[in-house]
C-alpha cells in the first residue's frame, strides 16, 4: 500500500507467486517461492507511479493546471449551450476543492469586438497557427468552444459542442481528469477492450444459471497487472480516458 493505492498479489496462473511440490524427504508436501522479486517489483512500480485522484497526482507533481476557455459570446453560441460560460466555472471551483490553488481559468473570445469577415478570418488564422483550434461550424454561424488544459509541460484540446446534447458540470470534469491523467505523469495507461459478448446459454428451470465462459478472461486478468482496465461498447462511444484500444475477435462488428 502506499498512501491511498494499494494492490494485491492473487495466487494465480498469471501470478505464480507460490507453488505447492511434493516433499518426499517428510511423506507431505512443501511450499515453494517461485520468482518473487519480479512479482513484487511489478506490484511496487505500479503502486508508487500511480494516484488515487488527479488533485493528488498534481499535487505530489508541484503542478498549476492552467484552463483556458475559448468560448464565442452567448449570442453566437447554440442555444443549447447559453449556460455553457458558468458551467466552465463551477467545473474550476469544483477541481479547486481538492487541489486549492493548482487551477487557474481564462475565457476567452477570438472574435471579441471583431464585426467584419476578415478581422473574423485573420483573428481565426492566427489562433490556428498557434493552437490548431479552428471555428466549429454551427447551424447559423460559426462559433467557439474548446478549452486547452495546459500542465506547463503537455497540452490537450477538448471541444465543448456536442451535437444535441448538453454539457453538465458533471461531464465536463470527467472529460478533463481524463485528459488530465493522459498528461500528467504517474497514472496508469488505460487499456479499452472490444470482445464479443458470449452466446446466451438456453434457461432450464431446473438447473443453476451460469454465466458463460469468457474466452478472454486470461488476456483482462494479465492486462490488469500493470494497466487499467475498460471493458468498450462501440455503440456507446470510447470514453476519453482509453488510451490504447484493443479489438478482440471483431467478428460481429457492424459497418
Amino acid at each position: 500500500a502506499s498512501g491511498d493505492r494499494y494492490e494485491h498479489i492473487a495466487l494465480s496462473r498469471t501470478c505464480p507467486l507460490i507453488r505447492i511440490v511434493e516433499d518426499f524427504n517428510t511423506f507431505g508436501i512443501k511450499l515453494e517461492l517461485t520468482d518473487p522479486e519480479y512479482v513484487l517489483a511489478r506490484t511496487l512500480r505500479k503502486v508508487v507511479q500511480t494516484y488515487g485522484s488527479v488533485a493528488g497526482a498534481i499535487i505530489a507533481q508541484d503542478l498549476s493546471i492552467k484552463l483556458t476557455a475559448y468560448l464565442s459570446d452567448k449570442e453566437t453560441l447554440p442555444q443549447d449551450m447559453q449556460g455553457l460560460p458558468e458551467t466552465i466555472q463551477q467545473m474550476r471551483d469544483e477541481l479547486e476543492k481538492d487541489a486549492k490553488g493548482r487551477f487557474s481559468l481564462a475565457v476567452v473570445d477570438p472574435w471579441e469586438g471583431l464585426k467584419s469577415t476578415d478581422e473574423k478570418q485573420r483573428a481565426a488564422q492566427a489562433l490556428f497557427d498557434a493552437t490548431k483550434v479552428r471555428p466549429i461550424r454551427g447551424a447559423t454561424a460559426d462559433f467557439y468552444a474548446w478549452l486547452l488544459i495546459d500542465t506547463g509541460e503537455s497540452k490537450e484540446f477538448i471541444e465543448l459542442y456536442k451535437p444535441g446534447e448538453t454539457i453538465g458540470q458533471a461531464d465536463l470534469k470527467t472529460a478533463v481528469e481524463g485528459s488530465l491523467k493522459r498528461i500528467v505523469p504517474g497514472f496508469l495507461k488505460t487499456v479499452g477492450i472490444v470482445s464479443p459478448t458470449p452466446p446466451q446459454q438456453p434457461m432450464n428451470p431446473m438447473m443453476p444459471q451460469q454465466r458463460p465462459p469468457d474466452p478472454f478472461a486470461v488476456t483482462r486478468e494479465f492486462l490488469s497487472e500493470a494497466f487499467q482496465v475498460t471493458q468498450v461498447t462501440l455503440a456507446s462511444g470510447i470514453e476519453r480516458a482509453v488510451d490504447i484500444l484493443l479489438v478482440l475477435q471483431p467478428g460481429d462488428l457492424t459497418d
